[in-house]
């Protein structure tokens, strides 16, 4: 295919860059727009909750860790959790829907807070832009737990008393040797490609080469 010059677009002057922007600002409304008719309404599950005081917003690998964690503390019904498939740009009436809700946000993400950044809500959210959430590394499956426990009881949602058998739930207690989703990711690529260099510290960054010999 020859490439067609449009300095208009490749090495735009001052005025022409002002336009696409226009252009670009147009296009991420309308994808925003799109977004919003993804997943499954939340409107009926939202019914049958019967606490208001938290609703959790995850994304990506992060989403199945929490409602793991939320099935073994039995609290999967009880605190819902509004799953945003694409973080930019936001599906912001859904995520204000959600928000409206309830009196408290918790916002679980990896690795870095783009759905939170993003959100106007201060006063209602927590998570990694004011420390209740670790900024950094990934949360295991006892990380989050140990997060979640006394966060519900601090909102009334557990008692303490139950806050503390639950810390026995042997699910929510796993060996130290549980591997994080990157270390799984990279150990089943390299099992189906052993010369393959892998490149990349996180599941959404991971790239592989592969030499002649690999394929």
């Amino acid at each position: 295919t020859l490439f067609a010059k449009n300095p208009q677009r490749w090495a735009a002057t001052p005025r022409f860059r002002f336009l696409l922007h226009v252009e670009l600002n147009k296009k991420l409304k309308e994808i925003a727009g799109f977004f919003e008719t993804l997943g499954d309404p939340l409107s009926a599950r939202l019914k049958k909750v019967s606490q208001r005081n938290l609703g959790i917003i995850s994304c990506g690998a992060t989403t199945p860790l929490v409602e793991g964690v939320l099935s073994d503390l039995g609290l999967n019904e009880q605190i819902p959790v509004l799953k945003i498939g694409t973080t930019h740009p936001l599906p912001q009436k859904k995520v204000d829907g959600f928000v409206s809700e309830f009196n408290r946000i918790l916002v679980l993400e990896s690795p870095l807070p783009a759905i939170e950044i993003q959100m106007d809500h201060r006063k209602k959210v927590m998570g990694k832009l004011n420390g209740i959430v670790p900024l950094n590394g990934e949360l295991s499956r006892e990380g989050l737990a140990s997060l979640l426990l006394p966060l519900l009881v601090s909102l009334g949602i557990l008692s303490e008393k139950t806050s503390q058998k639950k810390k026995g739930t042997t699910k929510i207690a796993p060996s130290r040797e549980e591997k994080s989703s990157t270390r799984l990711l990279f150990d089943r690529i390299h099992k189906a490609f052993p010369k393959a260099m892998v490149t990349g510290d996180h599941p959404d960054q991971v790239s592989c080469a592969l030499d002649s010999s690999s394929s």
